[in-house]
């Protein structure tokens, strides 16, 4: 039974001590304990833990008194526990979360396995929407296009790559729309890959197209309480790369 009594600041808490929980459980790849703390069945984490590449994540999150990099399927356990916190109701989401990076982060040998979500949950539409959240090459055509619609120092390909992503999204964001919000929210934790030295002669670029296509994937959502949260979350970061918010919401007109 909830506590009436319990304030914001307490649930914070114990959402984050939770996710904290959740992360360290899904570097073990501790099935049982996952299972029962994001209610979804043994056999679907298990699928997702078996066909998730071993690859880790850009950047590092706090896991017990340490920072360290997670892996897929952290990640994906993450998403799946923020689904199951801010979207209880919404169980085809929280089972997505856990199916969401297998179609571009699969195990070796692993490649096609994601179209068998399915069966393996029993839950009907997941695969296809894995099919509609994973990113594809754009064309030339639309390649030259965005060169003449933005500023020549930013990469005309990526805005290429996302504008169509994003049209995708928007078409199907009753459908996808929770657990992207939660994706870009785990995402928002850290932007510390950026300062990587490949990045060193157009980090502000690169920062300002990063932060522009979250900025246009939220113009989606009404959700206030997560889109400010994950502006936040970002913002805190823009003074480090020497962007501001006006700029941010500039650049998100590129995706558009």
């Amino acid at each position: 039974m909830k506590n009436p009594h319990e304030t914001v600041s307490q649930k914070e808490t114990a959402f984050e001590m939770l996710l904290e929980q959740v992360t360290e459980l899904g570097q073990q790849k501790n099935i049982e304990q996952l299972s029962k703390m994001l209610e979804l069945s043994p056999e679907l984490l298990a699928f997702s833990a078996s066909c998730s590449g071993e690859g880790l994540r850009k950047g590092t999150l706090p896991v017990g008194d340490r920072e360290e990099e997670i892996t897929h399927f952290s990640h994906m356990c993450r998403v799946a526990s923020m689904v199951h916190h801010f979207f209880p109701e919404d169980l085809f989401s929280r089972a997505l979360a856990m199916g969401h990076d297998l179609k571009e982060e699969p195990a070796p040998g692993k490649e096609d396995e994601w179209k068998n979500l399915d069966e393996v949950s029993k839950i009907e539409g997941l695969s296809r929407a894995v099919a509609i959240l994973t990113e594809e090459m754009p064309t030339q055509e639309e390649i030259e296009l965005a060169a003449k619609e933005i500023s020549r120092e930013f990469d005309a390909v990526y805005i290429a790559k996302y504008r169509t992503f994003l049209a995708t999204l928007s078409e199907h964001w009753n459908t996808i729309g929770h657990l992207e919000l939660c994706d870009r929210l785990d995402g928002a934790t850290s932007f510390a890959y950026l300062q990587d030295p490949k990045y060193d002669n157009r980090r502000k670029y690169k920062a300002l197209e990063t932060f522009g296509r979250i900025w246009a994937t939220l113009a989606l959502s009404d959700n206030l309480v997560l889109t400010d949260r994950i502006k936040e979350s970002c913002g805190a970061w823009f003074e480090g790369f020497d962007v501001t918010e006006e700029e941010v919401e500039k650049t998100a007109t590129y995706f558009k």
